[in-house]
């Protein structure tokens, strides 16, 4: 008995608000093309602007760095160790302030590299992602374009990094 006094309530409900309902779903769906969209163009523009380093850790986490920074001269001059926590900056802090572990990475934690590494090599493989970042941001500065021999080689110390020695 009340079992079926919950689907009927339920039945009425849905019918109560089905049309709010699909202009729910309507607006979600929207939502993920703009999503969609706007995630091709930072793309389309991070590989244009930054080719060596989209090529290194992909154009998503290239503009993610490129955003927090501010400007790719920024950019070309930090150095590798704060490219490395950049966007890591709560834990930084108490890191100095209460002597916790320092953190081992920030926004390049995105990259597939750093993500799927086994937990002893990640910091080791955030280092060297940073330092090969580093470089190629300043190649992006200052030349603007793919250097495929860097590439072959920052991709090469990168996975050998990822490796138990």
């Amino acid at each position: 008995y009340k079992a079926v006094i919950k689907i009927g309530l339920a039945a009425n409900f849905f019918r109560m608000d089905q049309g709010a309902l699909t202009s729910y779903a309507q607006n979600i769906h929207r939502l993920n093309d703009s999503r969609t969209s706007i995630s091709s163009d930072v793309r389309e523009y991070a590989s244009k602007i930054l080719p060596n380093m989209s090529a290194l850790c992909g154009p998503l986490v290239s503009a993610r760095l490129l955003a927090r920074v501010g400007s790719r001269s920024q950019l070309a001059r930090m150095p590798a160790a704060s490219l490395q926590v950049l966007g890591a900056g709560p834990s930084l802090f108490t890191h100095l302030s209460s002597g916790s572990d320092p953190p081992k990475h920030g926004i390049i934690y995105q990259y597939k590299g750093v993500r799927h590494a086994k937990r002893q090599l990640r910091g080791r493989v955030s280092r060297v992602l940073a330092c090969q970042l580093a470089t190629a941001a300043r190649i992006d500065y200052y030349r603007g374009e793919p250097d495929e021999e860097f590439l072959r080689k920052a991709s090469e110390k990168i996975a050998k990094a990822g490796k138990l020695l």
